[in-house]
């Protein structure tokens, strides 16, 4: 027997394929609430009704409760307990968000509904907000929420594929700058979960950067996430480019060889054991010789790009076609260069000095004499 309560807010159970969930792309999905609800639903039964308009054509109109009604279904429940109330469909509309505010985590719901008062039944954003006790700007900061979204990334969100956090905080403000790149980026993280700190740095490198990396940015956004996890700072690929990490690289370097030169007389020491001592000889041949190479490289790309002919002819590699149409370099000319190269027609450019400076020692394959060893001993 139902209670006094229940019989006047007029508690009915209904057949849950009797329902008309017409407003089920309004509400969003939640995995871990859908799954938390069904267990309580299992173990205590189902504490709340939901809320049915009984609309002019008889229809049963479900407007709140859409997440029970799944936990049910899950459960294989065919019914559920239902306040039914009877009236004009877009009061029942606006009673229902007057509810929803002390809903947590329901802005962008209220922005659906909103939508739809306005759209499907023509109230102004004054009504709205005289009905809802809230000033014209509260409506209006609702409806940007989903105004500034595509229709995909609205889904998106609906499907609970991004939080409603990420919605409203990243996803719109990315919409307003650029709508192909907020649907490009949700298409890239589909199935992906990036924390809040991810996204809002995201979002942050995105305002500041130029067009080209933000193209980079959207279209491997999981990259940039790895990259800024590894660093809280703005990465250097991403806000310089290649050339910005490879001077981060050779910075790093010249540090390494500051400390190196800092501990020579700590690692180099009278009485040292002759294979011990080979052992960082060759290490420190083997960096000069990359040193030298990387030396030898620059100055062969800087020739061929900036004059335009290899080493040892005149050939002019400046025509048409030497930039495309993006202003990069065109690769051939380096290409052509270091095939003649390979074949011995023409030799690279920082290989026809038959030394560098200073370092003819290492030229001819001599040890390095330590500042105790006298340099005219055999």
């Amino acid at each position: 027997m139902r209670g006094r309560y229940e019989e006047a807010m007029n508690i009915q159970e209904i057949e849950i394929a009797n329902l008309d969930q017409r407003y089920g792309h309004l509400r969003l999905a939640g995995r871990t609430a859908l799954n938390a609800l069904a267990d309580s639903i299992e173990r205590f039964g189902q504490k709340a009704p939901v809320l049915v308009l009984r609309d002019e054509g008889n229809a049963l109109v479900l407007l709140d409760g859409y997440q029970r009604v799944k936990a049910l279904q899950r459960l294989r429940r065919d019914t559920v307990m239902a306040e039914v109330r009877e009236g004009d469909e877009a009061d029942a509309l606006a009673l229902l968000l007057s509810r929803s505010q002390e809903r947590p985590r329901c802005a962008v719901e209220q922005a659906f509904l909103i939508k739809d008062l306005l759209g499907r039944f023509g109230w102004s954003v004054k009504q709205v907000a005289h009905r809802l006790g809230r000033d014209a700007s509260w409506v209006s900061h609702r409806l940007a929420l989903v105004n500034d979204l595509p229709d995909d990334v609205l889904d998106a969100v609906r499907q609970g594929h991004f939080s409603i956090w990420a919605g409203s905080r990243v996803l719109a403000p990315l919409a307003r700058a650029n709508s192909e790149h907020a649907s490009r980026l949700v298409q890239a993280l589909r199935g992906e979960k990036l924390g809040t700190r991810e996204l809002t740095s995201f979002l942050k490198h995105y305002e500041q950067a130029n067009p080209a990396v933000r193209e980079r940015m959207v279209n491997e956004p999981l990259l940039f996430a790895k990259v800024s996890g590894k660093d809280a700072a703005v990465p250097v690929v991403l806000r310089q480019g290649p050339q910005g990490a490879w001077l981060d690289d050779l910075r790093a370097v010249s540090s390494i060889l500051r400390r190196l030169r800092r501990d020579v007389d700590r690692v180099f020491y009278p009485g040292q054991s002759e294979d011990e001592r080979a052992d960082m000889q060759q290490a420190l041949t083997k960096a000069q010789s990359q040193l030298l190479e990387l030396q030898v490289e620059i100055t062969e790309v800087i020739h061929v790009y900036d004059y335009g002919r290899d080493a040892n002819c005149d050939t002019d590699t400046h025509g048409e076609g030497a930039e495309d149409q993006g202003g990069m370099q065109d690769a051939r000319p380096l290409a052509q260069h270091r095939a003649q190269c390979a074949a011995g027609q023409t030799a690279r450019p920082g290989q026809q000095r038959e030394h560098w400076p200073g370092n003819s020692a290492f030229d001819q394959g001599a040890s390095w004499p330590l500042p105790w060893e006298s340099r005219a001993s055999p």
